[in-house]
């Protein structure tokens, strides 16, 4: 119980000695070489600040207070744990000195820490060790370093600067037609829902500029499924070499699914802006860049129904589409929200073996 008093009173007392002004403490005038602060609560727990100057008063304003007290608790249970080993010993004092820099190599953490235990004694009757900690604190402080009183923020802004990263997404979206041929009927109409588009990327982004700019680079590769599910009664079909979307006879069949599949791999490459709040967490979000990707395959499927019962017919083949495929891509978001584009430069099936238009799929990302 002590410990936790004792680990609240060093809060409280670093957080009130953080942010005074020096203006407003008359005893921080330069005396000697080092001015000393101690600070006494109702509880009897105290702390002892050495400071040389206000400059460095006003320091501790940028210090972790969160991270100090952890690792204030920490050295503590280490102590008690000396002190524990001979039941029956009487010490009058107990002095362990800790390097938190040195050992873990992290010039932010605190240079030395002191702990000393005075009065204790142990024996095996009691049921709870009793120890009177006075806990003397010093801290090499970098003012240029700002930090919030939150470990999860220090850590998500952390997270934030490191110059590289790899990211992975899931595209979900819906396929349209641009440019499609003028026929009169609209022959190459889409059904929204079922010409649905899906992606699965991976990437690696690279910070350019210094350790806190938004803008990066990013590149990596992508597997995409693109469907093309046709609304009105049509199917896709081969003629002397040129692939054109012809109408189902009036006494023929009649379809309840008639789509175009393809898959293709593709490298992506964009420039990618991306903001972070007070709280280090994702803000807005911008990209844009292209791809150039190469289709791995594709086939149509025709589902309809004959002397009452249900006909799925699925082809395999080229059908003259493009097997070299580039175009611009594009993504805005806020916060967990990202929108993204595709858009086809060139045209889906080879020229002068099929109609001259482009695609583009739209949708969340993952």
């Amino acid at each position: 119980m002590k410990r936790l008093l004792l680990l609240m009173a060093i809060y409280l007392a670093v957080a009130t000695g953080a942010v005074l002004r020096a203006e407003s403490i008359d005893f921080l005038k330069p005396a000697s070489k080092d001015d000393t602060i101690t600070i006494k609560l109702p509880n009897g727990t105290g702390i002892i600040l050495a400071v040389k100057n206000s400059d460095e008063l006003k320091s501790l304003r940028s210090y972790n207070l969160d991270s100090l007290i952890i690792l204030l608790e920490k050295y503590i249970e280490q102590a008690e744990t000396i002190e524990k080993a001979d039941d029956g010993v009487k010490r009058k004092e107990l002095t362990m000195t800790f390097y938190p820099a040195k050992d873990a190599n992290d010039p932010k953490a605190p240079e030395q820490v002191t702990l000393t235990i005075s009065g204790s004694t142990v024996t095996k009757t009691t049921e709870k060790n009793k120890i009177r900690s006075a806990v003397n604190v010093i801290v090499d402080y970098n003012s240029d370093h700002a930090s919030s009183d939150s470990i999860k923020i220090k850590k998500r802004e952390k997270k934030s600067e490191r110059n590289n990263r790899n990211e992975s997404y899931i595209d979900l979206g819906v396929n349209t037609f641009l440019n499609q041929p003028n026929t009169g009927s609209n022959l190459y109409d889409l059904k929204p829902l079922g010409s649905r588009y899906i992606s699965i990327s991976h990437l690696k982004r690279g910070r350019i500029g210094g350790s806190t700019s938004p803008l990066y680079i990013r590149g990596g590769i992508e597997l995409a499924f693109s469907n093309f599910m046709f609304e009105r009664n049509v199917y896709l079909a081969d003629s002397n070499g040129v692939t054109t979307v012809v109408p189902e006879p009036e006494t023929g069949r009649s379809f309840e699914k008639s789509k175009l599949t393809y898959s293709t791999i593709n490298v992506p490459i964009d420039f990618s802006l991306q903001f972070k709040d007070k709280r280090g967490k994702d803000s807005f979000k911008l990209s844009a860049g292209g791809f150039a990707g190469y289709r791995l395959g594709g086939h149509t499927k025709l589902k309809y129904q004959a002397n009452g019962k249900t006909f799925k017919d699925k082809e395999r083949g080229s059908f003259n589409l493009e097997d070299f495929q580039y175009g611009l891509t594009g993504t805005i978001g806020y916060r967990n929200l990202e929108l993204f584009g595709k858009y086809n430069l060139n045209s889906l099936f080879k020229e002068n073996r099929g109609p001259n238009m482009q695609a583009l799929s739209f949708g969340v990302r993952i």
